[in-house]
């Protein structure tokens, strides 16, 4: 609903689901390893401008795509020690169980601080039913478009005392409410651009 809502928003350039865990098992080429494993729309690489180094992206010319394949990044292929990573078969041994096989490497990139130490990803497709909303928008539309944002997010969670809080060190907007005299904090990230 969220999604459908803000599709003609003139001053959203694009969005994108995510979902994923920290940590996750997998087994490839007789041993584990654990990864950050993202749970993604196919708009996600491109929209974050991730460069894919090799293989290719998600695309529905591929039905196996939406069940069986995942993009890795190039911290992942040297801890599994891969030369040849497309088309390498790994299975995830963890909260979520499935076999799939390597389409693509993207280039190292964050997950969170640039602090941290870039970990191994393996992404896969979402099914649009959960995640956080990754949306980027038009600088130039920043108010009117956050005005927007709010008002479609009290409709789709009719909760009391929300707000878009703008973090000076990132570009992420937080909205916060209060419910029952507890404070929640809930991200919708926006990119401004």
């Amino acid at each position: 609903m969220f999604k459908n809502e803000l599709s003609g928003e003139p001053g959203i350039k694009q969005m994108s689901l995510e979902a994923g865990s920290d940590q996750t098992k997998i087994y490839i080429v007789n041993k584990f390893i654990k990864v950050n494993y993202r749970l993604v729309e196919k708009s996600y690489i491109p929209m974050l401008e991730i460069p894919v180094k090799e293989g290719r992206n998600f695309s529905d010319l591929y039905g196996t795509d939406k069940t069986s394949a995942v993009i890795v990044n190039e911290a992942f292929v040297k801890a599994a020690g891969l030369k040849n990573p497309i088309g390498t078969p790994i299975q995830i041994k963890d909260w979520y169980k499935k076999d799939a096989t390597i389409i693509g490497v993207v280039k190292d990139y964050h997950l969170g601080s640039l602090k941290e130490i870039i970990q191994p990803v393996i992404i896969g497709i979402n099914d649009g039913s959960e995640g956080t909303m990754l949306i980027k928008i038009d600088k130039q539309r920043q108010k009117e478009t956050l005005a927007t944002l709010e008002k479609v997010y009290k409709i789709a969670i009719p909760v009391p005392n929300i707000a878009i809080h703008s973090g000076m060190s990132s570009m992420q907007k937080n909205m916060s409410r209060n419910v029952n005299g507890k404070k929640l904090l809930m991200q919708l990230p926006c990119y401004l651009f």
